[in-house]
């Protein structure tokens, strides 16, 4: 989650924004999970697509798979999609972001009902968030949720 207050609301929001809508000029960032950038294209019917804007979104992981599902409605698609780490996730001081290739899940050893989930980055690197702080080689049967890797053309 994200924690703002309206001393840092954008002047410019009174004078271009639509109802309910608001800019702001800095966000704190409240829980230490992965986000994700999300960059969308969707043109319109007769414009140029090299030239039209990518809409740039920050979501938790359960709305990044909600975006995934929108790349079956037509001439909408993700352009790309980076994971924005905690420190204690990527094995640093701070946050990284990083490009995403995959989301998987895997069954908790002690606790098959629950699931982990493994970030796959694209230089194939992989994170996981577990409630229970089981390490990788640990998990068991990864099952592929969401792969933003590049569709390679047949041959």
């Amino acid at each position: 989650m994200f924690r703002t207050s309206t001393s840092d609301q954008h002047p410019i929001t009174s004078l271009v924004s639509h109802r309910g809508v608001a800019y702001w000029t800095l966000v704190e960032v409240t829980m230490q999970v992965p986000w994700f950038l999300v960059q969308i294209m969707h043109p319109g019917d007769d414009r140029d697509v090299e030239h039209e804007p990518k809409k740039s979104f920050i979501v938790p992981e359960e709305r990044v798979l909600d975006l995934v599902r929108l790349q079956n409605v037509p001439r909408l698609w993700i352009e790309s999609i980076s994971i924005i780490s905690p420190g204690y996730m990527n094995g640093s001081a701070g946050w990284q972001m990083n490009p995403l290739a995959a989301i998987w899940t895997a069954s908790e050893p002690d606790e098959p009902s629950h699931e982990a989930t493994l970030y796959e980055l694209d230089d194939g690197r992989r994170y996981v968030q577990s409630a229970f702080g089981t390490a990788l080689k640990s998990l068991v049967q990864p099952v592929l949720v969401a792969d933003f890797r590049p569709r390679r053309a047949a041959a």
